[in-house]
């Protein structure tokens, strides 16, 4: 335990260089501070435990690095090669861009759990307002219904009051609006409603008739076969 913080410092800087660190009994190559504070405790670790060889293979991915992979070999076996090395270092390279990867699918999960929970705050809270604004809504539209049936109002009250009315109602049509687009995306609601495109047409050309006459264009609406409904 006790060079476990050596050998990862070794591996940090041996990854900065691209190369592995080889510890034996006569000494430590590939990292001139390891073999010079902790060389001789490497070797009476490894002679206790009749090990030939330790190679410190770092593991990364690009400028990262993210570990170690130790490799231990016992007896008397031939000397680790160059060769052998450099495969070492590319299984340590594979392995950092495998925990790299990793990383991004499990961080890429978390933000769509995030973005999931975040849409549904959304939807919740816009159902809640959408049914906080369409209750008191109800009354006023009510109210003001009761008092337009009332006789002998001055021609100024019922003015005010289809102001109030149709403001009103477009209030009551924003609020089906917002409670239909809450229940947008979610899996037992499919949107779809009739839409009769002569109705939408004759209010466009109400509401620009008086532009289009500013500038001496008359609007008509040719007369069409009958109503054209679209979902």
């Amino acid at each position: 335990p006790a060079l476990d913080g050596a050998i990862e410092a070794a591996s940090r800087r041996a990854w900065r260089s691209r190369t592995v660190v080889i510890a034996e009994p006569g000494g430590v190559w590939g990292d001139e501070e390891l073999a010079r504070h902790h060389g001789h405790a490497l070797a009476d670790h490894l002679a206790a435990h009749d090990a030939s060889e330790l190679l410190v293979v770092p593991v990364g991915a690009g400028h990262e690095a993210m570990g170690t992979l130790l490799v231990v070999r016992e007896g008397r076996e031939n000397r680790w090669t160059e060769a052998e090395s450099q495969a070492a270092l590319g299984v340590g390279h594979d392995v950092g861009r495998a925990l790299l990867s990793s990383r991004a699918h499990e961080r890429e999960q978390q933000l769509i759990v995030e973005l999931q929970q975040l849409d549904e705050y959304r939807r919740q809270l816009i159902d809640t307002v959408s049914h906080e604004l369409k209750n008191p809504l109800g009354v006023i539209l009510g109210h003001l219904e009761m008092l337009e049936s009332v006789p002998d109002l001055p021609a100024e009250a019922q003015t005010s009051l289809a102001a109030m009315g149709r403001s009103a109602g477009r209030a009551q049509t924003v609020v089906n609006d917002l409670l239909l687009m809450s229940s947008v995306g979610t899996h037992d609601h499919t949107v779809g409603f009739p839409v009769d495109l002569g109705d939408v047409l004759a209010e466009v050309c109400a509401d620009e008739a008086l532009r289009a006459a500013q500038q001496g264009v008359l609007l008509r609406i040719a007369p069409g076969a009958g109503p054209l409904v679209v979902s």
